[in-house]
C-alpha cells in the first residue's frame, strides 16, 4: 500500500540504542489524509508532487556579542557581501532592530525566540507561507531554554517552496553535573526531524542550519552522523570545500571547531560553500554559507 512505503521511506535513521521522540502536530491529519488518497491511484505521492527549487545562498551565523558597533557592521558585511538570500541566525540579539540595517528587503520571519534563534530572508525572493517555533530543551545547560525557528517559504517568481530551521543546541561540555550531554542534543535532533517528518511531504527541500554545539567529535559528532544519515547532506564537505576551518574560535573553557553547519535534503547541488571568519574579535563565529539547488 502507498501508505506503508511512504511511511518506510520516510522513518528516520538513528544510531543504535538511540531512543525516538514522537511529534504529532496539527498537519498529521491532512497528512494522512493525502496519503490515502494517493494509495488510491496509480501513481505514488512523490511522482505527483516533485519540488525543486533555483539556486538560493543560504548562511547561518551565530551573532553573540553583536552589540558592539563593530560587530554589528562587521556581520553586516558578511551577509550582504555573500548576497544571502536566507539566513538562520542564532543569539541574534535586538534582530529586529539590526534587521533594517541589511538592506530594506531583509525580514525577520516572526516574533524574536528566547535565545535569538530566527530566520531572516529577503522578501524581493521569498515570502513566507507558515512558520513557527519549536521548544527543543528547557536549561539543560544552565542558559534557559533552546529552540528551533522554522519557516515555509515560497519563491515569489516560481512558487517552489522551501522549508527551513535555525537551531541552536545546548551546551554538552559547559559543566559535568548539567543535562545537556551528546545524546541529549539528539533528543533536540528528534524533535526537528520528527516536525518535518509528520508535518510536512517528504519531497519537500529542506534545511537544517544552526550551532549545533557539536563539540562530541565536531564534523565527525553523532549529531552530524545522525542528520546525514537521515538524508540530508553536509553542505561545505558535499561543495568539496576542504580542509574546514573551526566555525568557533575557543575561549577559556570551551576549545575551537567546528560547531555550525548547514545541511540539506538529497537530491540537492551544493553550487559553493564557504566558512567565513569575521574581522572583528568580538563575534566569536564564523559565517556558514552554501548556494544550493533542488
Amino acid at each position: 500500500m502507498t501508505v506503508s512505503s511512504t511511511m518506510v521511506n520516510g522513518m528516520k535513521a538513528h544510531l543504535p540504542g538511540h531512543r525516538t521522540a514522537k511529534w504529532v502536530g496539527t498537519s498529521l491529519a491532512t497528512l494522512v489524509t493525502s496519503a490515502l488518497i494517493a494509495g488510491c491511484t496509480d501513481s505514488p505521492p512523490n511522482n505527483i508532487y516533485s519540488p525543486q527549487l533555483a539556486a538560493t545562498a543560504v548562511a547561518s551565523f551565530n551573532l553573540a556579542n553583536l552589540a558592539s558597533i563593530g560587530a554589528r557592521d562587521e556581520a553586516t558585511r558578511l551577509i550582504t557581501s555573500h548576497n544571502a538570500e536566507i539566513i538562520a541566525v542564532q543569539e541574534c540579539r535586538d534582530c529586529v532592530s539590526w534587521v533594517k540595517e541589511l538592506g530594506i528587503d531583509y525580514v525577520l520571519a516572526g516574533p524574536e525566540t528566547p535565545g535569538g534563534v530566527g530566520i531572516i530572508f529577503d522578501s524581493a525572493r521569498f515570502e513566507s507561507i507558515d512558520g513557527g517555533q519549536l521548544l527543543l530543551g528547557d536549561n539543560d545547560d544552565g542558559w534557559g531554554e533552546r529552540y528551533a525557528r522554522w519557516e515555509l517559504l515560497s519563491d515569489i517568481g516560481s512558487s517552489d517552496e522551501l522549508l527551513i530551521y535555525s537551531t541552536h543546541f545546548c551546551v554538552p561540555i559547559r559543566t559535568d553535573t548539567d543535562r545537556c550531554t551528546p545524546a541529549r542534543q539528539l533528543d533536540y535532533l528528534d524533535k526537528i526531524l520528527d516536525h518535518r517528518e509528520f508535518g510536512f511531504h517528504s519531497a519537500l527541500p529542506t534545511i537544517i542550519a544552526g550551532d549545533f554545539n557539536a563539540f562530541g567529535g565536531f564534523a565527525a559528532s553523532d549529531i552530524v552522523a545522525t542528520i546525514k544519515g537521515n538524508g540530508y547532506i553536509e553542505t561545505y564537505q558535499q561543495a568539496g570545500s576542504t580542509p574546514a576551518p573551526p566555525t568557533f574560535q575557543g575561549n577559556d573553557w570551551a576549545p575551537p571547531g567546528r560547531i555550525d553547519f548547514i545541511f540539506a535534503t538529497t537530491p540537492a547541488t551544493v553550487i559553493a560553500a564557504s566558512i567565513t571568519t569575521p574581522i572583528d574579535t568580538d563575534l566569536d563565529h564564523a559565517m556558514v554559507s552554501a548556494t544550493v539547488s533542488f
